[in-house]
């Protein structure tokens, strides 16, 4: 995935100017072609050229900020911009790095703990970071901004937000990493006093994700509620909840404008997943406007976890585009394992699916998935031939017993 900055030269965002890393989210499909074909998947990030423009937000440009394989998750901007915090599993288990916008080197700030630390959030400050961890028995802690001085706050919780002064954190019941799909619970919010540990309950029914108002009015959320996903705002001693969304598009993963006018979120209305925004009345949660794409384009790209800076010049968020491709590696039989390294196949955006040896073992054949399904057929040197180009489902090719002739 690669994470993605907007940067502004004004404080209006209906002039500003961005500077935007994204990343692009990339599932390999090893295959290996020998005696006998075995399928195996693991995840990887790539970065994807930008074709992406602001609508609402003139003069957009894209700067990648990460390009290491492996996930990379829930960016959190310093609020001058200049850094940023996210999550990676380089060493096995979940941490917690920060790194210079534009810079190389990540300081990993949990190395010493060998449990999962996720999540991370700047203080309004600057100073510390909020995150959940794992580490003896899970909960809320808050570290200084390179990683010192580690302190639990809660138990519980998960995707903690601060005050705009920095005193409380808002934290939900149930966690959501990168698929709101997968919840299917209940979730209350809390805010939890950093300096005391001391809890109040904020919100009765479902919510999760919750990000603070920059001015500390309202909290935003998203819920499930009769089978919709929408975003709600509620006012921070639990009263007067608001529906911003009421529709069945997937609406998740909220953030706020720094002068608290909008609120950004992660939406497949339209057709494909991309970042939303709907002008609000930060002191009521009213709207004031009906949703708008920030950007358009950039294919099936699923866009979420935005952060801004509290310059109001930066966003940070994850850009993820799912795709598969083939390698191949020798199999011995005999002593039944991998001989050598890979060898790639295929190196291409689109989804490889079903994959079919011939007999002979000379080519393969698959469909491509997403929105246009078609059959290939490609030779272990990489020579390809496509076989459809319609508008239909063509799917699971299997080829004959003599190699000539393919069903699907």
């Amino acid at each position: 995935m690669d994470l993605t900055a907007l940067k502004s030269d004004t404080q209006s965002f209906r002039t500003a100017q961005f500077r935007i890393l994204r990343y692009r989210r990339r599932a390999r499909l090893f295959s290996i072609v020998g005696l006998v074909a075995i399928a195996a998947a693991i995840v990887a990030y790539s970065v994807w050229p930008s074709r992406t423009r602001v609508s609402s937000l003139q003069d957009a440009t894209f700067s990648q900020l990460t390009n290491e394989l492996g996930e990379q998750l829930f960016p959190s901007l310093s609020p001058d911009g200049k850094s940023f915090a996210y999550i990676s599993r380089d060493g096995g288990d979940w941490d917690i790095f920060l790194r210079r916008v534009n810079g190389k080197n990540a300081i990993n700030l949990t190395r010493d703990s060998n449990a999962d630390d996720t999540q991370p959030a700047f203080s309004p400050d600057g100073e510390w970071i909020a995150f959940r961890s794992e580490r003896d028995g899970g909960g809320i802690f808050v570290m200084g901004a390179t990683g010192e001085s580690v302190k639990r706050i809660t138990n519980f919780g998960y995707n903690p937000s601060w005050s705009p002064d920095g005193r409380e954190i808002a934290i939900a019941e149930e966690p959501v990493a990168d698929d709101p799909n997968a919840r299917s619970g209940l979730s209350a919010l809390w805010a939890v006093a950093v300096s005391t540990g001391k809890s109040r309950r904020i919100s009765e029914g479902d919510a999760v994700q919750p990000a603070w108002s920059p001015h500390g009015d309202r909290i935003a959320f998203w819920a499930t509620k009769q089978g919709q996903r929408d975003i709600w705002t509620i006012r921070s001693d639990g009263t007067y909840p608001v529906a911003i969304t009421n529709d069945a598009s997937l609406d998740w993963s909220t953030a706020w404008s720094p002068d608290g006018r909008y609120i950004y979120f992660s939406s497949d209305r339209a057709g494909n997943p991309n970042l939303w925004r709907v002008e609000v009345d930060e002191r009521s949660g009213q709207t004031r406007s009906s949703p708008e794409p920030v950007m358009t384009g950039g294919g099936l790209a699923e866009r979420h976890h935005a952060r801004f800076a509290a310059d109001g010049q930066h966003i940070v968020y994850v850009e993820e585009v799912s795709g598969a491709n083939i390698q191949r590696v020798v199999f011995d039989p005999l002593e039944a394992r991998l001989v050598g390294n890979p060898t790639r196949i295929t190196d291409v955006s689109r989804t490889i699916c079903s994959l079919d040896l011939s007999p002979d073992g000379r080519w393969i054949a698959y469909h491509s998935c997403g929105n246009q399904e078609d059959i290939f057929v490609i030779r272990p040197d990489g020579t390809e031939t496509q076989i459809t180009n319609d508008s239909y489902k063509d799917r699971i090719p299997r080829g004959s017993p003599d190699g000539q002739r393919l069903a699907f």
